[in-house]
This record gives structure tokens, C-alpha cells and sequence, in this order.
């Protein structure tokens, strides 16, 4: 490898990604209700805190001036009003809608906290209850707008229900109208309790993410009205639940972005090897990271080659120096490079910012990919584009695969227009580059072209098309200034 590192010239594209945001916490002293202080975190940095990580809740407790407060709001709320339908087909709502309730009066009512499932009493009343009972299933069987249903055979949590009769019929059954109710009220053994498919979401936080780490105080949470959620300081900030419209001091966290540089760089030596070579070319990144770590460089930099039109990284000088990429924004006030890296003299000869900014956050919550999208709008520019294969790595090393539950994908922006394959994205100058870039698995796509498809990306990296109206998480992306 030395002799590599002594002969080395030519012109090459450097690319150098930094995966991991930095995160800066931010109380804000000023109180305010909890939805309130939502609406200011987000329009002032990225959202009210999310706390992860016993690491994060130490950084939290080190951070607070408890002569300034006691408790603090965090990102964590009770969704209550996040009921829906397990079967989230949406030709099968057409015509009915997907909000029919049959709630007496008082219902939900979350008397329990936790109540996050839907029982059908023998009255065929409704009543919210804690998903971990046991009750009998009612299932359906679907084709188009018609269900039929059926009494499922024993006693089981409705997570356990909902598995049954999605592997023995279609889902748990669903119900649009009043004929629809009593026709369940019927099927139903007499006086019998049973699950419906209507579930809700329970405590998760402000960005989208399920909860994975606690920090509960003790008998907490404890308030049937308590949807929203404080770090009480004055317990080693444990977290309480408390009324929404309580005004407490509250933090927010801010992920700070990462841009692009263009660097021209030109590479003076005297060599007869094949530059193209990969172990010269990870020799000559080797030198690179460590001339990085010299000048002062600490922040979580991955290099990597950049092909150019041709196929080839480097080039002779007359063909015009090409590009260094850095996505560091610490590295943009550094002064341009003109160093010896074992054997040559690197220098730099321009540099262009792009003043493009690329964030992206994974959302654990499932969704359909419609639902996702509209979320990813709302919050952030849209679902993610992927548009190359160092991309794709990237991504994949970022997704905490703990957290996605059941299956181990993620939508992302491409679906199947009737005509073809698009991103969800329309920027113009997003797409200065190819936006042609697909990793399919093998045989994929492989849909029936009449229907609506959206793609998703596997843990390993691959796309597959299925169903728009599946449940999964998905990737947003955050995106602004021009890309060269």
C-alpha cells in the first residue's frame, strides 16, 4: 500500500458524507400549553424534544436551570385521536368513508389510560379498552366493497386477532355503517364481547417516532385526561402526564444541517499506475482522512470516490480538474486545500457552495404511503428520494432497525403513476442530476401495471413495489437550496 500512497497524479471527485446531525437542546423558559409550545419549537428550530436515550435524558438534566423551572414539556403525547381501521384498503371505504363510530355517550374515555382498542359490547355498543385483554375476534373476508364476516375461534389480545385474520381472512372486521353494525351486532356469539379492527396509537412523540425509552415517574402515567407529557426536573426529570393545556416551560431540539462544497482539486506527482485502482484509491483516502484530523477536522466525515460521467474518478489535467464534495458544514470556513499527502501535492483551485441542505428522518410510525407523504409535506419537504447508491448505504446505516417493529422497511417517494416510475419530489433543481437511479431487487418491479404502486426500501437496501395502502414507516426528507 505505501508504494501506492508515494505515486499517485491526476484529477479525481471526492465525496465526503456526514451521516449523524448534530442535536442542540433549547429550553425555552417562557410557558406555554403544550400544543403551544409544539407550534413554537417548530417553527423556531425542528421540534419539541424527542428523549431517546438515557444519554440524551442525562445531557437534559446537565443542561436545565432549575431556579428557572421545576418542570419542562417534552415531545411525548397520548394520541387519542388517532383512531383508524386495521384494514386500510381504500377501495373498500368507497362510497362510506372510514369514520363511522357507534361511541356512546362518554366513550372513549380512556378510563384505564391506555385504552387504545375497540371491544364491541353485547349491545353492540362501543367501548375502548386496554389491547392486552382477551376477547374473541370478528374478521372479515373482503372483495372489492363486500365483506362477509366471521366469528373468530377463541379468546386473544387484538394484536394477536389482528394477526389471525389477516393469515385466515382479510383483517379485523371494519365497519362503515349502522347496517354494517348490527349485521356484526348478529354474527357475534349473544351478550359476547368481541374485537373490531378500530385501534389508536398510544404515546409516542412530537417528530413522528415511536417511543422506545422511558423515563416514567413512579404510578406515572396515570390521568385518563393526560395526554401530554413533562420532565420534571425536580425528580431527576422523570417524566409526568398532565393536562394538555397546562402552561409549562418546554424544550425544543434543533438538528443542525450539513451543505455541500465544490472543491477543484488538482493532484502533482509522477506515476505509472492505474489511478482507477481501488487499493489506490482507498490508500489516497486513508491519507486524506488523516490530513483531515491534522487541520483540526473532528466531525463525523465519511470519504468516498465520486465517478464522473465516463465511469472513471480520475483524469489527466487537460480534461479539467473536477470536483471535491463536502457535506460537513464545519469544513466550509477551513481555508482551500493545499497540502502533501505521501508522495503528491494536493490543491485545491475553487470552491462552490451549493447551498443545498439534505436532512432525513426516519419516521417509525406506520402509515399508508398517501398518509406518508402528506406527513413528510406537512413537516418537512417530502419522501425521501434516493438517487444513488452511496445513498442507499447511507440510509441504511441510519435506521435504528429496533425501532421498525415487525418488518424492516420504510417507504420512500417512488410510486407507479399509471405510465411510470416517479419520485414524489417535483424540484427542478433537485433534479440537475440523473434522476433515473433505481436499486430494485431482483424480478422487481413486478406489479400488475393497472394498479397504484409505491415502492419501499428492504434493510438491505433493496426496492420492492407492493400496495400503496400497506402500513409502514417511512423516510422523510428536509431540502433546500440547489443541487449542482
Amino acid at each position: 500500500m505505501e508504494k501506492v500512497l508515494l505515486y499517485i497524479t491526476g484529477a479525481s471527485v471526492l465525496c465526503a458524507v456526514s451521516t449523524v446531525a448534530k442535536i442542540q437542546y433549547h429550553f425555552i423558559y417562557e410557558a406555554k400549553s403544550w400544543k403551544d409550545a409544539q407550534s413554537y419549537c417548530r417553527k423556531t428550530y425542528t421540534d419539541l424534544v424527542t428523549v431517546d436515550s438515557a444519554e440524551t435524558m442525562t445531557i437534559l438534566r446537565n443542561t436545565v436551570d432549575l431556579n428557572k423551572l421545576a418542570e419542562a414539556w417534552i415531545g411525548l403525547y397520548d394520541d387519542v385521536n388517532s383512531w383508524r381501521w386495521s384494514l386500510s384498503d381504500e377501495a373498500f371505504y368507497s362510497g362510506y368513508g372510514t369514520l363511522y363510530r357507534n361511541w356512546p355517550s362518554g366513550q372513549p374515555d380512556n378510563s384505564d389510560n391506555g385504552e387504545s382498542c375497540l371491544e364491541m359490547l353485547g349491545n353492540g355498543e362501543w367501548n375502548d379498552i386496554g389491547c392486552d385483554v382477551t376477547r374473541i375476534p370478528i374478521c372479515s373476508t373482503v372483495s372489492g366493497t363486500a365483506a362477509t364476516f366471521t366469528v373468530g375461534p377463541s379468546p386473544m389480545t387484538w394484536a394477536a386477532a389482528q394477526s389471525y385474520c389477516r393469515t385466515h381472512h382479510t383483517d379485523l372486521a371494519s365497519v362503515r355503517n349502522d347496517n354494517e353494525n348490527e349485521q356484526l351486532k348478529a354474527t357475534k356469539p349473544d351478550k359476547e364481547t368481541v374485537w373490531l379492527g378500530l385501534f389508536r396509537d398510544n404515546w409516542k412523540w412530537s417528530n413522528g417516532s415511536q417511543v422506545t425509552y422511558t423515563y416514567w415517574g413512579s404510578a406515572e402515567p396515570s390521568g385518563p385526561t393526560e395526554y401530554c407529557a413533562a420532565a420534571n426536573f425536580a425528580s431527576l426529570g422523570h417524566w409526568v402526564d398532565l393536562e394538555c393545556s397546562l402552561t409549562k416551560a418546554f424544550i425544543c431540539y434543533h438538528e443542525v444541517p450539513f451543505t455541500k462544497h465544490v472543491i477543484k482539486l488538482k493532484l502533482v506527482g509522477n506515476s505509472a499506475l492505474d489511478l482507477n485502482a481501488a487499493a489506490v484509491q482507498e490508500g489516497l483516502l486513508n491519507e486524506l482522512r488523516k490530513k483531515l484530523k491534522e487541520q483540526g477536522v473532528t466531525a463525523d466525515v465519511r470519504l468516498s470516490w465520486k465517478k464522473q460521467q465516463d465511469g472513471n474518478i480520475f483524469h489527466q489535467e487537460k480534461q479539467g480538474p473536477p470536483e471535491i464534495c463536502l457535506l460537513d458544514q464545519r469544513l466550509q470556513q477551513r481555508p482551500l486545500l493545499d497540502t502533501q499527502v505521501k508522495g503528491f501535492r494536493a490543491k485545491s483551485l475553487c470552491t462552490v457552495c451549493s447551498g443545498t441542505v439534505r436532512q432525513y428522518h426516519f419516521i417509525y410510525d406506520p402509515k399508508n404511503w398517501t398518509e406518508a407523504q402528506s406527513y413528510c409535506r406537512e413537516k418537512y419537504t417530502d419522501l425521501v428520494t434516493v438517487d444513488s447508491l452511496e445513498m442507499v448505504n447511507m440510509l441504511n446505516s441510519m435506521a435504528d432497525i429496533s425501532r421498525m417493529g415487525s418488518t424492516t422497511d420504510a417507504w420512500i417517494g417512488l410510486h407507479f403513476d399509471v405510465i411510470s416510475w416517479k419520485w414524489s419530489l417535483s424540484d427542478e433543481y433537485f433534479y440537475s442530476k440523473d434522476e433515473n437511479f433505481r436499486n430494485w431487487a431482483g424480478s422487481e418491479p413486478n406489479s400488475l401495471w393497472y394498479l397504484k404502486e409505491c415502492a419501499y426500501m428492504y434493510d438491505n437496501g433493496l426496492w420492492y413495489d407492493i400496495p400503496c395502502q400497506g402500513l409502514h414507516g417511512f423516510i422523510c426528507a428536509n431540502i433546500s437550496g440547489k443541487t449542482i
